[in-house]
């Protein structure tokens, strides 16, 4: 039997995702699927969805580019994963960011503690969505997080002289 939390997040948590670009496993077969950044063949990207569809209750990943340089623009790509519900794994949600750069891969996961907590101690439905939110809020956080390390890259001239980001606006 379902829970009405259950019930409450199958609901909102499609709306929320969509509503930030992200793309949600589970509606569609995985070949249908837009690939995520970084994947070079399809058949490979199948087959990794499909695992990850069948390891979260939820996943949904969005591809995400960003502009660096100031004379030669080039691209950051990468891509981020939210994935809930894990039937074998780690028991909170995790929420990953890979972003592949001149041959270098940059990779941060955060473990969302807080939104199993929230989830756990719901008494209305709008305790459901704040604890969407929080995922939500917990997402930007790993992009700042991101954003901080090629800040640091830069300052530390680890990162290519005379480049750096713009455009970071995809969680908006």
């Amino acid at each position: 039997m379902i829970s009405w939390q259950q019930r409450e997040l199958n609901e909102r948590l499609p709306e929320e995702f969509k509503k930030r670009g992200f793309y949600m496993l589970g509606f569609a077969p995985p070949e249908f699927a837009p690939m995520p950044y970084g994947f070079k063949n399809r058949d490979k990207c199948t087959e990794y969805l499909s695992i990850m569809e069948d390891e979260y209750k939820y996943v949904a990943f969005k591809n995400m580019a960003v502009k660096t340089g100031t004379i030669e623009e080039q691209e950051v790509i990468g891509n981020m994963f939210v994935k809930l519900g894990s039937l074998r794994r780690e028991p909170y949600p995790m929420i990953e960011l890979t972003a592949f750069y001149q041959g270098r891969m940059y990779r941060y996961v955060n473990q969302c503690y807080h939104f199993s907590r929230e989830m756990e101690f719901a008494r209305s439905c709008e305790d459901v969505q704040q604890a969407i939110e929080r995922l939500m809020m917990e997402a930007t956080e790993v992009v700042d997080l991101w954003w901080r390390s090629v800040r640091t890259l830069i300052v530390e001239n680890r990162w290519p002289e005379e480049e750096y980001i713009t455009d970071v606006n995809y969680l908006q």
